[in-house]
């Protein structure tokens, strides 16, 4: 058995990338290429900070909840909150 067999590809991985690109920026955030464990990450674009959220629990709404959270953190509101708040309430971290 070759140590390489079932490895990630460098085409696999650059899909997996555009895929993510794709997801963060629908949410609103900057994509920040490259991962750490199962962590995709991307910065708030009014805040600057850079957040994380678990690739199995990446979707443009899970990035919009976190940005939001984040702002508020720095005092900055984010239309919606409310109904972020009721999502994250409901395990979506």
């Amino acid at each position: 058995m070759s140590p390489y067999e079932g490895a990630i590809t460098a085409e696999q991985i650059a899909r997996f990338n555009h895929q993510h690109r794709d997801i963060i920026e629908a949410g609103g955030g900057i994509y920040v290429p490259g991962m750490m464990a199962d962590l995709v990450f991307f910065n708030s674009k009014e805040t600057g900070s850079t957040l994380a959220i678990s690739e199995h629990h990446l979707t443009s709404e899970a990035v919009r909840t976190k940005i939001a959270y984040s702002n508020a953190a720095f005092g900055i509101k984010t239309e919606g909150t409310r109904e972020r708040r009721e999502s994250h309430r409901s395990g979506a971290f």
